[in-house]
């Protein structure tokens, strides 16, 4: 493994058994796909169909599917099914292949469905835990502020630097996010971003 890692310029990094937060991505993954699962009875049957189209469905943080991230084909369907392209046997609990290919089609469009409808539930539900953590904040002419500058000094660590200049007075509203400040009555007035 060493050997290969090398060969692929990979960093190997290695997990503790029993410790899920120690593989974070795993872990988040897992869960997702266990709540596509909820109150399904034939779970076991969809197992291959939600991972496949979990794989091939574009996620809203990359924008793009892991299909495509892993083998960067831009393919809707991830390919071509493994039994075709090898010639395997159907299942032999059906009774002709066009039984068999109406049932995995039957069983993929519902599998993308539960993806589908999860994902949306999963970004509803990160939005409304993100607009109840954000207050939204009203500046008016005349208040004082202080002034964030993210700027670094080689040298210095960041925690040990001032990043806040101020206070400054609002003298201007300009829009809903950018004010004009000034310092002082006499210093040059800034516009600051809220």
């Amino acid at each position: 493994m060493t050997q290969l890692a090398a060969l692929l310029d990979i960093q190997p990094s290695k997990i503790t058994s029993h410790r899920p937060n120690s593989n974070g991505v795993v872990e988040r993954v897992h869960a997702t796909l266990h709540s596509m699962f909820e109150n399904q009875r034939n779970w076991c049957e969809l197992v291959p169909y939600v991972t496949y189209a979990y794989i091939t469905t574009s996620h809203g943080t990359t924008s793009f599917s892991p299909f495509f991230l892993m083998y960067n084909i831009v393919h809707a369907q991830g390919g071509t099914p493994i039994e075709l392209l090898y010639d395997l046997s159907l299942e032999t609990n059906y009774k002709n292949e066009d039984a068999y290919v109406s049932e995995a089609s039957e069983r993929m469009r519902m599998a993308f469905e539960i993806v589908m409808k999860q994902l949306q539930t999963n970004f509803e539900r990160a939005k409304r835990r993100y607009d109840e953590r954000v207050k939204c904040i009203k500046f008016r002419e005349g208040e004082f502020v202080w002034h964030f500058i993210p700027r670094t000094r080689n040298g210095l660590k960041r925690k040990w630097m001032m990043t806040n200049k101020g206070p400054y007075c609002i003298t201007r509203r300009l829009n809903d996010v950018s004010f004009i400040v000034q310092r002082t009555p006499k210093s040059k007035q800034e516009i600051v971003p809220c």
